[in-house]
């Protein structure tokens, strides 16, 4: 385990050069995405006929578990598909999670104690300019905490290079998410930022690096 645990290495010194490299327009995007991702949110828990808040949380709890591994745009558009009836292709698991926040079940109980992505996710939705304080996951016991939202791109981000297929599941790993999240909330004091804003910044920047281009393949050692 302990082996596991090291296996992610990087420094908040890397998010704070990713964000250095931002353009105007990745600055903008990173700075509207979970704005633009709460006024989804209200129109999918609208669709389904629920009002204010509430719409907001249920549109936010069906985004958030129909999100492991998937790029936000598909991600946006089965959730929508899903509150309007329509199939779509998502693991049977998060399909049920998902009916069952439709039906009004508490996202952050559905979620379960392995969600230290789609938690954080799901609060950042709800509060674009907060903390993302979660509670019920594996290692905290039943101690809130505060997350970021730590994905693949957000793990090269600190890394400082896209991670491998084995590293992208060993941030699902408490130990490892709360360490690269440390590394952002250490980031966002230093630049004075929310630390959505930030993930959402770099996200852009990192992506835009990376994209099309071959998965960087981890070297013994590294």
């Amino acid at each position: 385990m302990a082996k596991r645990n090291r296996s992610v290495q990087g420094t908040y010194k890397n998010i704070l050069n990713v964000y250095d490299r931002a353009t105007q327009n990745q600055i903008d995007k990173g700075l509207s995405f979970y704005e633009d991702a709460r006024e989804d949110a209200y129109i999918i828990g609208k669709q389904l006929g629920y009002k204010g808040s509430n719409a907001v949380m249920c549109g936010a709890g069906i985004l958030s578990v129909l999100s492991p591994r998937t790029d936000y745009e598909l991600n946006r558009q089965m959730a929508y598909d899903l509150a309007n009836g329509l199939y779509i292709q998502q693991t049977e698991a998060n399909k049920a999670k998902a009916i069952r926040i439709m039906q009004g079940e508490n996202p952050m109980l559905v979620m379960g104690r392995d969600s230290h992505k789609t938690k954080p996710f799901f609060k950042a939705i709800l509060n674009p300019l907060g903390k993302n304080e979660v509670y019920g996951l594996k290692g905290y016991g039943n101690k809130p905490t505060h997350l970021a939202v730590i994905d693949r791109h957000a793990g090269g981000v600190y890394k400082g290079l896209p991670l491998s297929e084995k590293q992208r599941e060993q941030i699902g790993d408490w130990r490892v998410n709360k360490r690269i999240s440390n590394s952002y909330f250490r980031a966002c004091k230093i630049l004075n930022l929310p630390v959505n804003v930030l993930q959402g910044i770099t996200w852009y920047v990192f992506r835009d690096l990376y994209k099309n281009k071959r998965l960087y393949t981890i070297k013994k050692g590294n």
